[in-house]
């Protein structure tokens, strides 16, 4: 953030979620509700303050890659 790295924490449930969607959704296929582990890297960081922000980030899994900037002004 602003140039600077920060490091993320790795958090993920220790008892699986239960998801559910409509019948042929792109995640569980069917109506019924599928038992998965959800987790992931986050960071939760204090309120910026007043001005321009930069946040940027890269991940990689596999041949997928993702790279974003995102540009925030609080005012």
């Amino acid at each position: 953030m602003n140039g600077k790295t920060i490091e993320l924490d790795k958090i993920y449930t220790q008892k699986p979620a239960v998801i559910k969607g409509v019948g042929g959704n792109p995640v569980t296929g069917s109506i019924f509700g599928t038992r998965i582990f959800v987790g992931g890297l986050w960071k939760l960081l204090d309120p910026l303050p007043v001005g321009e922000h930069e946040i940027y980030f890269r991940a990689r899994c596999d041949d997928f890659e993702l790279i974003v900037t995102y540009l925030l002004t609080v005012k």
